[in-house]
């Protein structure tokens, strides 16, 4: 808990690459479906990552395809408006609809005007 008397499951470490000497970037993907981008930050180095979704069919799809390749990811079935995480248990949240909704052609661009 803040001091604004928030909840947050970020910390304020800083980190500048995907591995630190100290402990690996933890990194939460809210609602993420069954996109690439987990499997692309895996990938280039950034191997604590955890998916949360509200889809069992989407975690289970992602189990498959990735249990194999990418043995340090975790996937869960949970919905976002009520996660079971501890504060300070990532460090960053990468909120894939935000950035789905800033490369869409047709919107990413007004969109990033506003930013």
């Amino acid at each position: 808990m803040h001091s604004s008397g928030t909840r947050t499951g970020l910390s304020s470490k800083p980190h500048c690459s995907p591995t630190s000497q100290i402990q690996p970037l933890r990194i939460l993907v809210p609602g993420c479906g069954t996109s690439h981008l987990s499997e692309h930050l895996y990938d280039v180095g950034f191997k604590a990552i955890t998916n949360i979704d509200l889809s069992e069919i989407a975690i289970s799809d992602m189990l498959c395809r990735n249990a194999c390749q990418r043995p340090g990811m975790k996937w869960q079935v949970m919905d976002i408006t009520t996660m079971q995480f501890e504060d300070e248990s990532f460090d960053v949240v990468v909120d894939k609809g935000g950035l789905d909704a800033l490369m869409e052609p047709e919107f990413g661009p007004k969109m990033a005007i506003n930013i």
